[in-house]
């Protein structure tokens, strides 16, 4: 049959195997897969073979600004062998499950420490820079083997940040393969309106019906306040029903359904500040005192742009990296992207540029007022920015520290870099030590640069932290986090009772330096994420989470104060979650930021938290592992069921059994020979030799873990079908 058929059960590509595994073109891996897809190989092995959908389903959860997505679908596999499943994903996705059945074979996934994992020749996994081995109970004895992974699909340990793969082992022929996928994302603000986008337009000559007959969608938004106006989305969908803040959709089954990705976008209506605060009690934990946990969070959604331009004026130096490993089109990217940040200023701005490397380059001497004559000659200067050297960070940090001491309305730094430093940990004692009230955003570029340096000095500066790991991302994704803090609407943010003032010590130089911590009346130990609160912008609602143990607050106080100096003061009762999981919702900002922390700090206790966290919530981090795992339902059954048996034991004893070990057991008990590690994120402490060596981040953002991806996807298919299936007879 022609290649194009409905009836198609699988289509050759023409590239070959060689040029399979040598494949290195990021922007083509990206581009080639827009749906998912499920590979295998040609009986001579020389050739990738796609497998022709059956049908696809969506599912999305909207919680607060966090959407979970599942993507779940059926394909026909002709006969028997090993596969690769891909699903395209966001760059900012972390896929949390995945589970794929195919006759009586059924493939799931855990999150496991990273030390509990073996390499196949027996190695421990890698463990993070800075961090000793973490020893747990079970020991390195007892870790995980890891099976070999079947096949022509290159290594699917490493890290693709748009694609999620799964290797297949062993699958039986003349039968179907569904599979369900998971990622948790946190959506995209523009323009008032937050916006979700799932890869799902299915090349045509895989096509065997109309997109109606081959998709679905089903869609729940929460945002925990009833303010929302559902903005629509890309396929016909109705309005199914409303209870209390939750909006239900599905599918409308006579509109026409287009061959293209799904997309939804909603808006958050007010004029005014809107504070929300929602709680969730975590009835199976308690401290050693036996104070049960809770969890809550604070939502603050500002008002439109066009109902807040009475903003804070403010004085922003830039400070842009140009050392030689950003040349091309890393530093082009970012030169773009600050030129348009130059056109958003306001009158009332004040602005620097400092371009560094191992040495700085000034724009001016001074902050210059926002005029239409300053921007231009801006512009002219940052043009002629060239790589040079390589890369110090603290010169420049404390320039622009110095620079904005005093100065009027709110100080920002921008920092831009795709660098790792050896005085990483000393340029965020420096920002502490000074505990101005100076922003810090800051935003990394490729996988070279210490994204939890980055965070936690965004943290201490009450700013906001980003990264781009494609070339093509570091434009709109450095332009958004700068335009985001465009038009500040509330400033020096506190929740809580006052906060305590504790007086720390440098460890290297004996300074004392007073460190401020949050309060919540009648709450001992307490943990809020991020701390000290960023500011308020039209740019973006801001949500604040914390974890606590004792007694549940019933209100809660938060002060700021407006532009024009008035003082912001709202007493705020807190609403039980209904429907959300605010432990799930925010695990991954608060993983993130403890990641941070344990970095900075160097604690192992701190990582013990993370890698605990990490394993209750189903979201791999740096600490921890992705694995998949060959089962059956009935032993992985059996295994959860040994598991609650297990944990409902111990809570009679008055014990908890940590979730890594919980994993840990039910991985043992249920799988089918050895674990498969999958590239779930990328452990991004730095990389001081690349650094240090000016090896270029564009090349390096270019090749990015695509070992054995087929860039040719889905677009190029030749040749006639091959099908061994009675039904294309």
């Amino acid at each position: 049959q022609d290649s194009r058929g409905g009836d198609a059960r699988w289509l050759m590509h023409s590239s070959s195997f060689a040029n399979f595994a040598a494949a290195n073109d990021r922007a083509a891996v990206t581009k080639a897969y827009t749906c998912p897809s499920l590979l295998t190989e040609n009986a001579e092995k020389t050739a990738t073979l796609h497998l022709q959908p059956r049908h696809f389903h969506v599912h999305v959860e909207v919680h607060i600004t966090t959407a979970f997505v599942t993507v779940s679908g059926t394909f026909y596999n002709p006969r028997e062998g090993s596969l690769l499943l891909v699903v395209p994903i966001d760059e900012d996705a972390t896929v949390t499950k995945a589970e794929v059945r195919c006759g009586a074979k059924l493939f799931s996934t855990m999150v496991v420490p990273l030390d509990e994992v073996k390499t196949a020749n027996g190695d421990v996994q890698f463990k993070p820079k800075d961090m000793q081995a973490i020893v747990t109970a079970n020991g390195a004895n007892n870790a995980l083997p890891v099976a070999p992974v079947a096949g022509a699909w290159g290594n699917t340990e490493s890290y693709i940040p748009t694609l999620f793969r799964l290797p297949l082992a062993n699958l039986p022929g003349n039968v179907e393969v569904n599979f369900e996928v998971t990622y948790f994302q946190t959506l995209v603000y523009l323009a008032g309106s937050l916006e979700l986008v799932v890869p799902m337009t299915i090349p045509e000559n895989l096509m065997c019906g109309t997109m109606k007959e081959m998709f679905d969608a089903s869609v729940t938004i929460d945002t925990g306040t009833p303010y929302v106006k559902w903005g629509g989305t890309s396929h016909p969908m109705d309005k199914e029903r409303t209870e209390g803040t939750r909006i239900f959709l599905r599918q409308n089954k006579s509109g026409e359904w287009e061959n293209k990705n799904f997309n939804m976008q909603f808006s958050l209506v007010t004029n005014e500040v809107l504070a929300n605060v929602l709680t969730q009690v975590l009835y199976d934990s308690f401290d050693s005192d036996g104070n049960q946990e809770g969890v809550l969070s604070l939502f603050l959604t500002p008002p439109t742009a066009e109902q807040g331009q009475t903003t804070f004026p403010r004085n922003i130096v830039f400070l842009l990296d140009c050392s030689h490993s950003m040349y091309g089109d890393p530093l082009a990217a970012a030169k773009k992207a600050l030129l348009a940040a130059l056109d958003n200023l306001k009158p009332t701005d004040k602005f620097m540029v400092i371009a560094f490397s191992h040495v700085m380059d000034f724009c001016s001497g001074s902050l210059q007022t926002a005029t239409q004559e300053n921007i231009d000659m801006a512009k002219v200067w940052i043009q002629r920015i060239a790589v040079n050297g390589g890369t110090e960070i603290l010169p420049p940090i404390q320039v622009a520290l110095k620079v904005l001491t005093n100065a009027d309305g709110i100080p920002f730094i921008f920092l831009v870099t795709d660098g790792c430093v050896l005085n990483e940990r000393e340029i965020c004692a420096e920002v502490q030590r000074r505990n101005t009230e100076i922003r810090i955003n800051t935003f990394g570029i490729g996988p070279f640069c210490n994204t939890f340096f980055l965070k936690m000095l965004a943290q201490i500066g009450r700013g906001y932290s980003g990264t781009a790991l494609q070339c093509e991302l570091i434009e709109p994704k450095m332009l958004r986090l700068i335009r985001m803090a465009e038009l500040p609407l509330l400033s020096d943010l506190k929740l809580g009772g006052p906060p305590i003032q504790e007086l720390n010590t440098d460890p290297e130089t004996g300074e004392n330096y007073v460190v401020e911590k949050p309060t919540l009346p009648g709450v001992g130990k307490l943990e809020m994420y991020p701390y000290p609160i960023p500011d308020l912008f039209c740019g973006g609602p801001l949500v604040v989470s914390a974890r606590y143990f004792g007694k549940h607050p019933t209100s809660v106080e938060l002060r700021g104060k407006f532009p024009n100096g008035n003082l912001y003061h709202r007493v705020i009762d807190t609403v039980p979650a209904q429907g959300i999981s605010i432990e799930r919702v925010f695990a991954k900002q608060q993983l993130d930021l403890l990641t941070a922390k344990a970095w900075l700090n160097e604690s192992l206790e701190t990582v013990e938290d993370v890698i605990e966290l990490s394993c209750a919530t189903s979201l791999p981090c740096v600490h921890t592992q992705f694995v998949a795992y060959e089962t059956t339902p009935e032993k992985l059954k059996r295994a959860q069921e040994l598991d609650a048996q297990q944990r409902e034991k111990d809570r009679k004893k008055g014990k908890r059994t940590p979730w890594s070990k919980r994993n840990m057991a039910i991985v043992g008990s249920a799988a089918v020979g050895g674990v498969i590690v999958l590239g779930a994120t990328l452990a991004m402490f730095g990389d001081i030799g690349n650094t240090l060596g000016n090896v270029m981040t564009g090349d390096a953002m270019g090749t990015l873990n695509t070992d054995g991806i087929d860039v040719s996807g889905g677009e190029e298919l030749v040749g006639d079908t091959e099908c061994e299936c009675c039904e294309c007879c």
